[in-house]
C-alpha cells in the first residue's frame, strides 16, 4: 500500500535538469514583464505629433500658415455696420424713439456686430489694423453717448433693450439723438468710412 502510494509522486528533479528548469522559468518571467512594463514610444515623429497638436489647441492662431494667408471674410461685419447705419438713417429722418421694433433692431445689431469683432479682432489687427482703431472708436462714441450720464446709450444696448423692457431713458436718449442729427450724421460718417475700408 505505501509503495502505491510512492508511485503517484514524481521523482526529484535532477540538479541539471533543476537549473535548465529555473532558467527557462526566469526567462519567460523576464519577457512577460518586459512587455507590461515596455515605455511609451517616444520617437521624435510621435513627439513633434503631440507638440504640434498642443500647440494648435492652445494657440489656434499660430498652428496655420495657410489659415494666416487666406483672405478676410467681413461680410457679417459689413453686414452688421450697414444694418446700424440704416437704423440711424432712419432715426435722424424720422422720430422712432418710441418705436419697440427699432429699439429691438438696434440693441440686436449692436450684440451681433461687437459678438463679430470680439471673435475676429486678432485678424482684424493683423490685416486692417485701421479699421479696429476706427471701430473701437466708433463704440467709445455710442457707449459714452450722452455724455456725463451714469446710464448711457452703451448701457442700454447692452442689456438688449426692447427685448423684455424699453426704458424711458432709453427713448429719450434717442429722441435726443433725432434732435440734435449731428451726433447722428458724425457716426453714419464713421460708418461710412469703415464699410468703404472693408
Amino acid at each position: 500500500m505505501y509503495k502505491k502510494n510512492m508511485s503517484s509522486i514524481p521523482p526529484p528533479i535532477n540538479p541539471e535538469d533543476k537549473s535548465k528548469h529555473w532558467i527557462e522559468t526566469h526567462r519567460l518571467e523576464k519577457e512577460r514583464k518586459g512587455k507590461e512594463e515596455t515605455p511609451p514610444d517616444s520617437s521624435p515623429s510621435k513627439v513633434y505629433v503631440l507638440l504640434h497638436f498642443i500647440i494648435k489647441k492652445v494657440f489656434p492662431f499660430l498652428a496655420s500658415e495657410e489659415k494666416k494667408a487666406a483672405p478676410l471674410d467681413v461680410t457679417q461685419l459689413t453686414e452688421d455696420l450697414t444694418s446700424i447705419k440704416l437704423i440711424f438713417e432712419s432715426l435722424k429722418n424720422e422720430d422712432l424713439s418710441h418705436n419697440p421694433q427699432l429699439a429691438v433692431q438696434l440693441s440686436d445689431r449692436w450684440h451681433r456686430l461687437v459678438e463679430d469683432f470680439n471673435t475676429n479682432k486678432v485678424e482684424y489687427i493683423a490685416k486692417v489694423p485701421r479699421i479696429v482703431q476706427d471701430l473701437e472708436s466708433f463704440f467709445n462714441k455710442v457707449n459714452s453717448y450722452p455724455p456725463k450720464e451714469d446710464l448711457n446709450l452703451g448701457y442700454y444696448l447692452k442689456e438688449y433693450v426692447g427685448k423684455e423692457w424699453l426704458p424711458f431713458p432709453f427713448m429719450d436718449i434717442l429722441h435726443q439723438l433725432h434732435e440734435e442729427k449731428k451726433t447722428l450724421e458724425e457716426w453714419i460718417k464713421l460708418l461710412d468710412d469703415i464699410i468703404s475700408s472693408l
